[in-house]
């Protein structure tokens, strides 16, 4: 199996966005602006914090994302949002040792106050599916970190909570998605490394991977493009570059003006060797050039270049 360098953008946040939208318990909790007059409901302030989050102004989300902490402490969802700041400039942007353990550390305390919050009430199943996502996420981090150990205890885990809302329904799309990622990250572990996979009474198979995800990303559900996401990541990293870009191109025109999709879509365009419609993709995002993601456009512009002059 080959690999590359690639952003990725394993996405089954608009799955717990979509699910906390609905469950909220703060609703009336309102915060005061300068003048200190009441302005927005907690559920608006979730609501601007997740709009400005796919609009890639991830200092604006945050500063909601906190919010929502300081007027809910004990509520999950302020801590699984700023959570997932890192978690994407990890794999969008950069991955850094640093990025990786500030994403360690906050997806750990999302994960310390929804334990405590299934733990009051053990069957919300919006705490299930974040606490599902969120160790398939630390999963992730720590494979990207080369921590396979950790990688495989963290996705046991998701796995488990998972399988909690199997009870549920057993064809919810988020199971699907759920148990994909599982099957996926297991039935690919390295030969030298199975023995680890034995160790943790694991079991996957890859091709039932991609049958799951397929099934939620041909759903009408919220979350479709999630499964989309996942598939187009893994497409590009078995170099099936063209299943990879039919998944990018729909969920660009679904966040036009979410640069991060734009820049995966040029850099599979360069993995796949069309160095002239990459290069004009790249151009696309210098032009687009995100002041919320400066990082984006430098590296457009490196990579524009790089391919030019070769």
């Amino acid at each position: 199996m080959h690999t590359h360098k690639f952003p990725f953008t394993l996405l089954v946040f608009a799955l717990q966005l979509s699910i906390f939208a609905q469950t909220t318990q703060s609703g009336d909790t309102v915060s005061l602006n300068s003048a200190g007059h009441e302005s927005r409901t907690y559920n608006e302030i979730m609501a601007d914090g997740i709009d400005a989050f796919y609009q890639t102004d991830w200092e604006g989300a945050n500063k909601d994302f906190e919010l929502m902490q300081q007027l809910a402490p004990d509520d999950p969802k302020g801590y699984f949002f700023a959570s997932m700041i890192p978690f994407w400039e990890y794999f969008f942007v950069k991955q850094t040792p640093e990025l990786a353990e500030q994403f360690m550390a906050e997806s750990g305390v999302a994960i310390r106050v929804g334990k405590e919050e299934l733990r009051k009430h053990p069957d919300d199943t919006a705490v299930v599916a974040m606490l599902s996502g969120l160790y398939g996420y630390q999963s992730l981090v720590s494979s990207g970190e080369n921590n396979i150990r950790s990688a495989l205890r963290a996705g046991r885990t998701g796995f488990g909570y998972t399988q909690m809302l199997l009870e549920y329904d057993e064809n919810m799309p988020e199971v699907n998605i759920g148990r994909g990622i599982y099957h996926y990250m297991v039935g690919s572990v390295p030969g030298a490394l199975k023995w680890l996979t034995r160790l943790f009474g694991l079991n996957g198979d890859v091709e039932t991977g991609y049958s799951e995800l397929k099934k939620a990303a041909e759903s009408e559900s919220h979350v479709s493009a999630d499964a989309k996401m996942i598939l187009a990541y893994l497409y590009n990293r078995e170099e099936r570059f063209d299943e990879s870009l039919d998944y990018l191109s729909a969920l660009r025109e679904m966040y036009q003006k979410n640069t991060i999709f734009h820049f995966v879509y040029a850099k599979t365009l360069e993995n796949k060797g069309d160095v002239k419609k990459a290069i004009e993709e790249y151009n696309k995002l210098i032009e687009m050039d995100n002041p919320n993601l400066v990082q984006l456009t430098e590296m457009s512009r490196e990579n524009r270049d790089r391919l030019i002059k070769e």
